[in-house]
């Protein structure tokens, strides 16, 4: 199974959004293989069972998360609401740094920029 990295960080962005809904084998081996960097040989010899299998088992799992990133595009939507939190940051940041406004102008900016904060705190964990 090669892949690039790009799609092995997309694969893992949805297995860290959808991982609940799959079974706990499916769990297993999506951790073996991505996160643990197991070999398709290692995880069949682990689980006494052919190298195909493991394959065919990683490949359908893939496949069932991908379909539910088409139906619920949440993923996308959190990646959505991620970068204009970004922008929104850097705007902040941009007036900081343009600024020489009050002292009560301030602490609204620091307010908001708590806020914006916190909410891609909340995203993160999505």
């Amino acid at each position: 199974m090669s892949q690039s990295i790009e799609d092995i960080i997309y694969i893992n962005e949805l297995i860290d959004m959808y991982n609940p809904f799959l079974s706990e084998k499916q769990q297993k081996y999506l951790d073996l293989y991505y996160a643990k960097d197991y070999s398709l040989t290692e995880i069949s010899e682990l689980y006494h069972i052919s190298k195909q299998a493991v394959s065919n088992n990683l490949s359908r799992t893939i496949q069932q998360l991908e379909e539910y990133e088409q139906t619920t595009q949440w993923l996308q939507k959190k990646l959505d609401i991620q970068k204009q939190l970004h922008s929104i940051q850097r705007q902040i940041e941009k007036i900081y740094s343009d600024s020489t406004e009050s002292h009560h102008t301030l602490k609204e900016k620091d307010e908001l920029k708590e806020s914006i904060d916190d909410l891609l705190n909340i995203v993160n964990t999505l």
